[in-house]
């Protein structure tokens, strides 16, 4: 994978700053959001865009619990249908509320729109 299919930014919320790095396959994306400087496992959603007699994307999770659950699956269902593509979000934030879910929605749907 090169470099210029890898993007790192940050993204300012009401609980502080989120480091994000989306990478570009093929046939879907990784995107990882950590609360410090360096990325790990966490939370993980899986989505794929609706299709074949789905009307909305379906996914699933690993090593979650059950909010922090929801909030991942619901980003990662909007990046599926924003881009059309598969999508795995792993989320490694202490404190992954509504409210930071809401601002990294915004920040990704911009990202994504300009690549």
């Amino acid at each position: 994978m090169d470099a210029k299919n890898i993007n790192d930014f940050d993204v300012e919320t009401k609980t502080g700053s989120l480091r994000v790095r989306v990478m570009y396959l093929e046939n879907g994306l990784i995107i990882l959001l950590s609360d410090s400087s360096k990325f790990r496992l966490g939370n993980t959603a899986v989505s794929i865009p609706e299709g074949r007699g789905r009307n909305e994307p379906t996914s699933t999770t690993l090593f979650s619990n059950a909010i922090d659950s929801t909030l991942a699956r619901t980003l990662a269902e909007r990046i599926s249908s924003w881009t059309e593509q598969a999508c795995i979000l792993v989320v490694s934030v202490k404190d992954f509320d509504r409210s930071s879910t809401m601002g990294v929605m915004r920040a990704l749907k911009q990202h994504l729109q300009q690549e």
